[in-house]
């Protein structure tokens, strides 16, 4: 496993077995909703995720993503990068 990165005080852990794809740091989805859970709204970067939607285009995450009653994230939802540039 890489070691955690600390992006704007926040710690991340990256995808022990997989390089991000098309922005810059992988993610496991425990390591997604930890994040939305926790930093909600106040982080520095964007949490994206391959599988929402109905196309091949990947889009950013919320803590409004996460299920009001469980807090989980869809059980579809597989892919998570982070793209540290938030627009």
């Amino acid at each position: 496993m890489e070691n955690p990165l600390i992006v704007n005080i926040i710690e991340v852990k990256p995808h022990p077995h997989e390089n991000a794809t098309n922005f810059d740091i992988r993610i496991e989805k425990s390591e997604a909703k930890r994040l939305l859970t926790h930093f909600g709204y106040s982080l520095p970067f964007a949490i994206m995720c391959k599988e929402y939607g109905d196309d091949a285009n990947w889009v950013g995450l919320t803590p409004e993503d996460l299920d009001e009653e469980t807090g989980l994230l869809h059980e579809s939802y597989q892919t998570f990068e982070i793209w540290l540039t938030k627009n």
